[in-house]
């Protein structure tokens, strides 16, 4: 048996003993209840010696031993959920709604309630009105404000969702002295994070596509220009580009090479030149020396151009590559890490930068 059963069985065994200790003989109680001015006829009390107000239209009614009351003349206590509605009896322990004996076959919708018209017709209706009491909730899953609890179930009704609700006035977000309210999106560059608003909290995920939309194809060695978590190596995987100070964006918890290979990586009869930075690397001499003239944009093979390729890493990421050959953005398998230009997050974004800049051409 679980504990909630039991905890059930605990309070229904307490108020039976509360009320065959409270409930004295009839008798020798004295009823003080003025019954004359009830609109919705008179019913008796749990105990069931003192006539009391019956329930009217639209009031609770039912639970243990009728403790929410019972409901007047051509009334019955009606318990609704979605798509489901159910008379109470006796016996039943959960409360429900007066509702007109029209209504008691009549299934209605999420928050809905069960009218009847002038023509003796049941209808399903929203709650029209709430009391103006100020007890504030926010929607859960919509971050709205309500005035009070009756407010999101009408707005509940309207929808036929699900909305619940978190106690208390909605609370907004903040980041870099500004404020954001539920729903809105930060992306952290520096992080790789986007995060949303959740009810003054920010919830983060992981960015994937931040990393391969600013990860550089090269990076300068001087001054790396590698995403956090990465530093730029010259030598390692293309020795030539050590003289001409451009490397690639290697993980940070890959070995680094030591100060021996990057000295043979080089070529001892080439002079060493001290040149200005070059961002696309140095025009190389007969010899196949580097000299200080820099290499034009025009040189440089446009990304579009780049063959597809996945990458060293072993993720599991779906990028799209622009195959200049068919024309077209085709889907391929991403590694995560060292992509070399020809890599976008959507097929829209790659036919967007390579067909218009093939347009151009």
């Amino acid at each position: 048996m679980t504990g909630k059963s039991l905890t059930l069985i605990l309070v229904i065994l307490t108020t039976l003993l509360t009320r065959t200790k409270s409930c004295e003989p009839c008798h020798s109680v004295v009823c003080d209840t003025d019954v004359s001015k009830c609109k919705d006829g008179i019913a008796k009390d749990t105990c069931g010696c003192c006539d009391v107000c019956a329930r009217g239209e639209g009031e609770s009614c039912g639970g243990l031993f009728h403790n929410h009351g019972k409901c007047g003349n051509g009334l019955k206590c009606i318990r609704r959920r979605a798509n489901s509605v159910k008379v109470l009896g006796e016996n039943d322990l959960v409360s429900g709604v007066c509702e007109r004996e029209e209504c008691r076959e009549k299934v209605c919708g999420f928050n809905q309630r069960c009218l009847v018209n002038t023509r003796g017709k049941a209808r399903c209706v929203c709650p029209k009105y709430c009391k103006n009491r100020y007890m504030p909730v926010c929607g859960e899953k919509n971050g709205q404000h309500y005035w009070n609890r009756c407010y999101l179930r009408k707005d509940e009704c309207r929808s036929q969702q699900r909305i619940g609700f978190i106690s208390g006035p909605c609370k907004s977000c903040h980041d870099n002295g500004k404020s954001y309210k539920f729903g809105e999106t930060i992306t952290r560059k520096d992080k790789c994070e986007k995060c949303v608003c959740r009810h003054g909290e920010w919830k983060c995920e992981q960015d994937l596509s931040c990393q391969s939309e600013e990860f550089p194809e090269f990076c300068d060695v001087r001054n790396s220009n590698c995403p956090e978590g990465f530093y730029c190596q010259g030598g390692k995987y293309e020795p030539s580009f050590v003289d001409i100070g451009i490397g690639f964006c290697i993980p940070l918890d890959e070995e680094r090479p030591t100060d021996d290979v990057a000295e043979l990586s080089g070529d001892d009869e080439c002079p060493k030149l001290e040149c200005e930075y070059c961002r696309h690397g140095y025009v190389k001499d007969s010899q196949g020396c580097s000299t200080c003239e820099c290499i034009k944009d025009t040189t440089v093979k446009n990304v579009c151009q780049r063959p597809k390729n996945p990458g060293p890493c072993m993720a599991n990421m779906k990028r799209f590559y622009y195959n200049s050959d068919k024309g077209k953005c085709f889907q391929f398998t991403f590694g995560g890490c060292l992509p070399n230009g020809n890599n976008f997050v959507t097929k829209k974004k790659c036919e967007r930068h390579c067909l218009r800049s093939k347009a151009k051409q």
